[in-house]
């Protein structure tokens, strides 16, 4: 822990010492401009024990809200995947899952596995039985299952997230 004292006002030359330490100043070179502390590192200690710095959140004395418990597009996806239409994308999927597990694959495309149920419902609309695929549901269907499924633990990639 640095030590000192704050600066002075000098009252004439031979008095000049450092506004921190104490120490006698070195001799002036230019007149014009009055020294008060005898280093740069002392003028910044200085400096930094009256200006003390305060973290981004102190300084703007913010507090991030809560976290929810569940997203908008979490509750959107329960949602759905209460739905006939739901269960039958998570059991298409599931079932091409275990299919390319069994093959040898050691990864999972849920791109893929959406594009072909969405391929045989005709479309991103739902189809005459009212099934569709929703592209934002694709990493919480892959989560989904990874959890339920033991055998695909890890089998598809996805970003952090539970």
């Amino acid at each position: 822990m640095i030590v000192g004292c704050s600066p002075i006002q000098p009252a004439s030359a031979a008095s000049l010492s450092c506004g921190f330490c104490g120490s006698s100043l070195p001799t002036i070179q230019n007149p014009g401009s009055a020294r008060r502390y005898c280093c740069a590192e002392h003028r910044r200690a200085a400096w930094n024990r009256e200006h003390p710095r305060l973290g981004t959140q102190a300084a703007l004395a913010f507090q991030s809200p809560p976290k929810p418990e569940r997203t908008s597009l979490e509750v959107a996806f329960a949602e759905w995947n209460a739905t006939p239409a739901g269960r039958h994308v998570e059991a298409e999927v599931l079932r091409m899952a275990r299919e390319d597990l069994a093959s040898g694959d050691l990864f999972g495309e849920i791109n893929l596995y959406l594009a072909l149920v969405r391929r045989s419902s005709r479309g991103l609309t739902p189809d005459r039985e009212g099934y569709a695929c929703n592209n934002s549901y694709r990493a919480l269907l892959a989560r989904k299952l990874m959890r339920e499924h033991v055998e695909l633990d890890g089998f598809f990639k996805t970003r952090g997230g539970s």
